[in-house]
């Protein structure tokens, strides 16, 4: 999630309630400069333990989304192991056939999600 619209939308929510979760309830959201309030990002996989959390595991009863774990590969070295190939193949993938990846403070930190990786093997049949 690279937006406030992004963790927004992951809640059903407007951007303004979820900038106040993070203000007054502790929302996990991250700035990659420390300081600058407009870049924001959010690791899907902690976004859904606060959210476990504070709403309880069934979620969808109250806020329409539920709380669901979500492993997040940190970097191209887990990215290409849990795809079984090397780093070198898993950046080309990314750049020829868009291997969902997410750079939430540019090019630095690349993250991916397991799930997303998942589906889009299915979807282009890369397997």
């Amino acid at each position: 999630m690279n937006s406030w619209k992004d963790i927004a939308s992951y809640f059903g929510k407007s951007t303004r309630t979820v900038r106040r979760w993070e203000a007054k309830a502790g929302l996990p959201v991250r700035r990659p400069d420390g300081r600058n309030q407009r870049i924001v990002f959010a690791v899907p996989e902690e976004i859904a333990r606060w959210a476990a959390n504070r709403f309880g595991p069934r979620a969808a009863q109250g806020g329409g989304f539920v709380a669901v774990p979500v492993q997040v590969l940190n970097g191209w070295g887990e990215i290409a192991d849990y795809l079984g190939k090397s780093s070198r193949t898993a950046q080309r993938w990314e750049k020829e056939l868009h291997l969902p990846v997410h750079r939430p403070s540019g090019k630095r930190i690349t993250l991916a999600v397991a799930k997303e990786i998942d589906d889009w093997i299915n979807e282009c049949g890369n397997g």
